[in-house]
């Protein structure tokens, strides 16, 4: 039963979102280049599936994340930052770290022709300063 395609991106965007907002301490390392001075991290389950691509701006230090499926846009390149009124991580911001692992997850639900479940999920994060 394939996921709904809101569902996957709505999942796939707070995820980003959580991952933006860890800042443990590390060597920075460059991920790669969208532009002559933006980095671009990408990240997709496969071919099929929804791709998040989160640039970081290197003159601005602003974030901004982008999805797209099958090579359509699904949410245009929005700018991605908190400001609370202790700290603005929305500009200023420069790339630490970036760790990728694969999440497998179980569940049971209630009711349907297959009980138990087996979901796995790639998850990204990418770790800033300011």
């Amino acid at each position: 039963m394939a996921v709904p395609i809101r569902t996957a991106v709505a999942a796939l965007c707070a995820s980003l979102a959580a991952a933006l907002l860890t800042t443990a301490p590390a060597q920075a390392a460059q991920a790669g280049q969208a532009g002559q001075h933006d980095q671009t991290w990408s990240l997709s389950a496969g071919a099929h599936a929804p791709r998040a691509q989160v640039t970081l701006d290197d003159a601005t230090g602003t974030l901004s994340l982008a999805v797209s499926r099958d090579g359509r846009t699904v949410i245009e390149p929005s700018p991605v930052g908190i400001v609370t009124e202790q700290a603005d991580l929305s500009k200023d911001l420069r790339f630490l770290h970036r760790k990728s692992r694969t999440v497998k997850e179980r569940y049971r639900t209630k009711s349907g022709k297959r009980l138990d479940r087996l979901v796995r999920m790639n998850e990204t994060r990418l770790s800033f300063a300011t």
